[in-house]
């Protein structure tokens, strides 16, 4: 009898977090992580790459949430960096819609975020959210041969923003109804990390509405 394939991960995760509150509303914060996913098989790969090793990732993140007018506004802006090794990625396999995953070398990304919320009155609440990013590959050679040193990430924006706006009734401690209106913007990003294929920039309008509470 043929025995199954089999590998075994373990890893330790280091996280360094600090924050200080200035004031009781302003609080700056850095934070230092190692990230990991563990690896696998795959049902479906070439010769050579039924199985894929761990991937591993450090993130160093700094940024400050801050609260004004008494809590009706809050802003909460941050910086980002990711070092990615043995990045795993799903890889065509020349089939139409086949994928299987490998370890494809070393990736980055940076960026910054800022989210704004105000609640003019408790009941009601404005958002907005603004996100930039640079994810690209920093050593990879694709199936074909030709690196993708260079190239965006897949499935990884520029530009991301959202805003919307929310108002919720309390009927009584335990019933509400609320309405919710939310637009997203996304720009434009590649299918996969040769870039020959682009998503472009979209939209997306939604709008929710409903009741709930405690049934105590």
């Amino acid at each position: 009898s043929s025995q199954s394939p089999a590998q075994n991960f373990s890893h330790a995760s280091p996280k360094l977090a600090l924050d200080y509150h200035v004031t009781p509303d302003i609080m700056p914060y850095v934070s230092v992580e190692q990230g990991y996913k563990a690896g696998g098989f795959n049902a479906t790969a070439p010769t050579g790459k039924t199985a894929f090793g761990q991937e591993d990732a450090w993130s160093y993140e700094t940024g400050l949430k801050t609260s004004w007018f008494h809590r009706k506004l809050q802003l909460n802006v941050d910086a980002y960096y990711l070092d990615w090794s043995h990045m795993q990625l799903d890889v065509p396999t020349g089939a139409p819609g086949v994928y299987y995953i490998d370890n494809v070398g070393k990736a980055y990304s940076y960026g910054t975020e800022a989210e704004l919320t105000a609640r003019p009155v408790e009941p009601w609440e404005i958002f907005t959210g603004l996100s930039w990013g640079h994810a690209k590959f920093e050593q990879y050679v694709q199936p074909s041969g030709i690196s993708a040193a260079g190239h965006d990430l897949p499935f990884a924006p520029e530009i991301t923003w959202n805003a919307g706006s929310q108002y919720t009734f309390h009927f009584n401690r335990d019933l509400y109804a609320f309405a919710r209106g939310e637009f997203l913007l996304v720009s434009q990003y590649n299918y996969d990390a040769s870039a020959a294929a682009q998503q472009d920039m979209y939209s997306l309008t939604n709008f929710r509405a409903g009741v709930g509470g405690n049934l105590n």
